[in-house]
Order: C-alpha cells, then sequence, then structure tokens
C-alpha cells in the first residue's frame, strides 16, 4: 500500500511539471521579446510602424488598448450651439441686429433668395402672388429676429508640431498660431473646396444667389472685446497617439484642403458670440467674397475647438475662455433690459388676471 502511494505520488508530480513547463517557456520567451522591443505590448509615440491600408488602422484601433473607441472619441459639447457663419445664418444675424430696413422691398426679396429658394423660384414672377409672399416674410421676420442665434462658428487651420509629452499637447507652428489677434474676418466660403465648412449650408440655395445683394455681406469683421492668444493644442496621449496613426496613414483630407505643406493639418473652431453692430467697413480681404463693403461687429471669443478634419467629426481639444469684465458688464446690463421689457407685460397680464377674476365673481 505505501509503495502505491508513493507511485502515485511520483506520477502527479511527473504530469504537473510537464503542464507547467509550456506556460513556464512561453513566460521567459515574452521576457526576451519585451528586453529587445520594450514597446511590443503598448505602441508608444516613439515607435516607428507602417500600416499598409485603411483596414489596417482600424485593426489597430480596435485591438489596441490605448487607441480604443472609448479613449479616442471625445464628445463635441457645442456641435449644436453655435451656427456656420454661412450666408444664411449672417443674413438672419443682420436682422437680430436691427440693421436692414423692413420696409425694402429689395432686402426682404433677397433674404426669400437667401433663405427660401424654391419659394422664389416659384412665386418670384407672379406680382400679386409674390407681393402676399413678401407680406408674410415682413411679418415672419419681426416675430422671429429676436430669436435668431448671434452665436457663429469660424473655422481656420492651424498645424501642429511635434507633441510635447512633458506639456500633454502639440504646439500650433508655420505662422498658423494666434498670436495677440483681435480682429477676426469671418466668410462664407461657399463652394471654394477650402478650408470652411460653410458650405454645405448654403448650396441648398446656391441658384438663387447672385452678387448683387447689398445687404447681405458674405463675410464679416469681427472685433474682440480683447486680444487672443492660442499656440498651444492640449491633447491626450492616447488620444494624440490615435491622431498621429491617422495622420500618417491617410492625408487624403488633407490634401482636399490644399494643406499639403503642413507638417500635421488641424482645424480650429473659434465660438464667437456676437455682441453689437459696429457699422460698415471696406473690405480688405476679398478673400471668396465679392462684396466691396462688409459689417463690422463687435464680439466675444467663447473658445477654440480642434479638430483633426475639416468636417469636424473627430474632436481633439476643447478649450473655454474665461469672460472679461467688459463682457459680464455687458450682460449685466442686458438682464437688466429685459427685466425692465418683461414688467409692463407681467403688469398687464396681471390686470388682465384680476378683471377676470372679478368677472368670475358676478
Amino acid at each position: 500500500m505505501t509503495n502505491y502511494r508513493f507511485h502515485l505520488s511520483v506520477l502527479i508530480l511527473f504530469i504537473a511539471f510537464f503542464a507547467v513547463q509550456p506556460i513556464v517557456n512561453a513566460q521567459d520567451q515574452t521576457e526576451i521579446e519585451e528586453k529587445k522591443d520594450p514597446n511590443s505590448r503598448n505602441l508608444s509615440l516613439g515607435t516607428e510602424f507602417k500600416l499598409d491600408s485603411e483596414k489596417d488602422i482600424e485593426s489597430l484601433m480596435r485591438n489596441t488598448p490605448l487607441l480604443n473607441s472609448e479613449s479616442t472619441i471625445v464628445e463635441d459639447v457645442y456641435k449644436d450651439t453655435y451656427l456656420v457663419a454661412s450666408l444664411q445664418n449672417l443674413s438672419r444675424l443682420y436682422w437680430k441686429m436691427n440693421i436692414l430696413d423692413i420696409t425694402d422691398d429689395k432686402v426682404i426679396d433677397d433674404f426669400l433668395r437667401i433663405n427660401e429658394c424654391p419659394l422664389y423660384k416659384r412665386f418670384g414672377e407672379d406680382d400679386l402672388e409674390w407681393q402676399r409672399v413678401r407680406k408674410a416674410a415682413k411679418e415672419m421676420i419681426k416675430d422671429n429676429k429676436e430669436i435668431y442665434s448671434a452665436q457663429i462658428k469660424a473655422q481656420m487651420p492651424i498645424d501642429l508640431g511635434k507633441y510635447d509629452v512633458e506639456k500633454q499637447g502639440f504646439p500650433i507652428i508655420n505662422g498658423t498660431k494666434f498670436d495677440n489677434i483681435r480682429r477676426i474676418n469671418v466668410e462664407d466660403r461657399r463652394g471654394s473646396g477650402n478650408i470652411q465648412s460653410t458650405r454645405f449650408d448654403s448650396d441648398n440655395n446656391a441658384d438663387c444667389i447672385t452678387h448683387n445683394m447689398e445687404g447681405y455681406p458674405r463675410s464679416i469683421l469681427l472685433i474682440l472685446d480683447a486680444p487672443i492668444t492660442f499656440d498651444f493644442v492640449k491633447v491626450d496621449e492616447h488620444l494624440a497617439q490615435a491622431f498621429l496613426i491617422r495622420r500618417n496613414n491617410s492625408r487624403h483630407d488633407v490634401i482636399n484642403m490644399n494643406l499639403r505643406d503642413y507638417e500635421r493639418p488641424a482645424f480650429a473652431r473659434l465660438r464667437v458670440t456676437i455682441s453689437k453692430f459696429g457699422g460698415p467697413t471696406e473690405n480688405k480681404f476679398r478673400g471668396y467674397t465679392h462684396d466691396k463693403e462688409i459689417f463690422m461687429f463687435f464680439g466675444y471669443l467663447d473658445g477654440v475647438d480642434v479638430f483633426e478634419d475639416g468636417k469636424e467629426e473627430r474632436l481633439l481639444s476643447s478649450q473655454d475662455f474665461p469672460k472679461s469684465k467688459q463682457r459680464l458688464r455687458e450682460e449685466l446690463k442686458e438682464k437688466q433690459r429685459r427685466i425692465e421689457s418683461d414688467s409692463p407685460k407681467k403688469a398687464d397680464s396681471g390686470e388682465a388676471a384680476s378683471s377676470n377674476n372679478e368677472f368670475e365673481g358676478l
């Protein structure tokens, strides 16, 4: 019986030794590979590699823990807050700022051509019907101009330098940084095939838009309340790594943007709130517009968002700027004005309510 137990113990040890040996060998082999290449498990920003196709990139994104969807997608919280600086949105801004004359029929007609092209095509040549359309448009503008948005966005290309691990971000290089800037020209680059994405909003009514629209310039000159400097883009290391992979292996979107000379092209979206109208001014830019005069506005730069693509689908970084003292004072004045303007309405509604109560008692 004793010999049987002894042989059984020896057999168990023999089996256990050969069962564990492959695992030990695999671990030893892994340690050897890691000593040869310390980046074999996790890719770092200094790793050199080559991917042959977009499929390889997507496969890497799925299989590498540092580059999964949760760590490389940043939510664009301002996506629907600020409007593109298209001609349609600028035309509504002009009415909100009380720049245009509601009694000017040509200004009304041009507003309909910009915003309601199918309606203009259908009734524009019918004198009687168009008078009714024009009258309805005037009432619509009166009723809605207060709720037209004064928050717009403009897009500019920037070039990013080498990633700074200590500062956690990219410096802005090649003269594309914002260095003490206070004046910004914002224009509708419809059909330009270049930097701005505003053309996607304008093409729906492009057939009706002509260059003879003096009341609706396609660009504005924006004067900020304070000079702004923006020369560094803070980006999480994992997010930066994903950006570098895509930028190094897929440049077709950049080539279409005529930014071949940029080292690492990106796109800065400026979020702006317009505060007041500053009057007409000479158009010194004449980039994509033919307007001799444009409108000047005063406003505030609320923040800058940096995207890796011109369609603003991949957000790299978002920065909000603090409100200046001047802006806080103006917002306080506006709040007081609204309270004062609402007071008569509340008083009238209160009198009406009391009158109704008196009639109910009879």
